[in-house]
């Protein structure tokens, strides 16, 4: 017993032992770490906070960027986020200081699809890059984002770039040209096209998408079909796209319309029609009271013109873009759809 207990006594001196010396050993690493550490010896993973700025990409997307830095987003989806990189400031100053093209758009009016670049923390203000405005700066900032972009998307931006810079120098978009559609009958709306309300207020216009604007729901959370009613929009296999917007948008209220005739369906209510870019995005739009459709491509100003700049009397024959695929038309009223987030 007398030999138990000395063997015992002796391993928690051990053990106190190896404790004590760990303790010290963290304690003049962190002593050490801290008292050699300046500006220059951070890793490049942390953040000073008394130089970082903080970014409200979308409801769910905060980044906490160093002031050195910025973040360009390339703006080409109406419903989903869009795809972003950060960047040296310097190296994107000497970039939008080489050509001041995009300093002065004129009338661009970006559809849907690829729309432009928007450069955070830059100034004090977002800078945005419209589509067609710059052919520089544009296909520059494109070959910084190409690393995260699949080679389809590339190719669009880039032939985008190219056919919009053309057209806006050769002075060939038509302006308020509507489209044919007049002698069918149009149906009721009680939706009124007021564009000050979703497009005046940034923190509005930023966070609502087509799918808040065709529902006239603010909810500035960027809302996604089905995501209030735990359905998640799937994009594998992408043929099955379309169909899991669609049933998002039906649970969380919405009716889908048969559409069997050249006309528009009468829905007696507020009439709503969804459009499908294959496998990547989709977009609403939503008839007005005035007989007209209107839309708010993703985070850019709301409107009643198409790709073309022409008013639209049918989505199913306008100028929709890359949104080649149409899904269908939705009656839809703010009491009858389920909460939308």
């Amino acid at each position: 017993m007398y030999l138990f207990s000395k063997l015992r006594s002796l391993s928690q001196g051990i053990i106190m032992t190896s404790v004590q010396i760990i303790c010290v050993v963290l304690f003049c690493g962190y002593f050490l770490g801290v008292a050699n550490c300046d500006g220059n010896n951070l890793s490049p993973d942390v953040i000073r906070l008394e130089t970082a700025n903080a970014i409200h990409l979308s409801p769910d997307n905060l980044l906490v960027i160093p002031s050195e830095s910025v973040v360009v987003e390339l703006n080409v989806y109406s419903g989903r986020d869009d795809p972003y990189i950060q960047m040296p400031r310097a190296q994107v100053h000497r970039m939008l200081q080489s050509s001041l093209g995009w300093r002065n758009p004129g009338d661009i009016i970006p559809g849907l699809g690829y729309q432009g670049f928007t450069v955070y923390n830059y100034d004090q203000n977002p800078v945005f890059i419209a589509c067609g405005s710059d052919i520089g700066v544009e296909t520059g900032l494109l070959e910084r984002l190409s690393f995260g972009l699949d080679r389809e998307l590339q190719q669009f931006v880039r032939s985008k770039i190219q056919t919009e810079w053309a057209q806006r120098h050769n002075h060939r978009r038509r302006h308020g040209m509507p489209h044919h559609g007049f002698m069918c009958p149009r149906p009721p709306s009680t939706t009124k096209y007021e564009p000050h309300i979703w497009n005046n207020r940034t923190f509005v216009k930023r966070r609502n998408n087509c799918y808040n604007y065709a529902s006239n729901i603010i909810t500035n959370t960027f809302a996604q079909p089905g995501r209030a009613n735990k359905h998640n929009i799937t994009r594998n296999p992408p043929e099955m796209y379309g169909q899991s917007v669609h049933y998002g948008t039906m649970v969380d209220g919405l009716t889908p319309l048969p559409a069997n005739s050249r006309c528009l369906p009468n829905a007696g209510l507020n009439l709503v029609a969804l459009v499908i870019w294959p496998g990547r995005d989709y977009h609403f739009y939503r008839l007005d009271n005035n007989g007209m459709w209107s839309h708010k491509p993703g985070r850019t100003p709301a409107r009643n013109v198409d790709n073309s700049n022409n008013f639209i009397l049918d989505p199913r024959i306008a100028d929709v873009g890359p949104y080649t695929v149409f899904q269908g038309f939705f009656l839809t009223n703010v009491f009858d759809v389920r909460h939308i987030m």
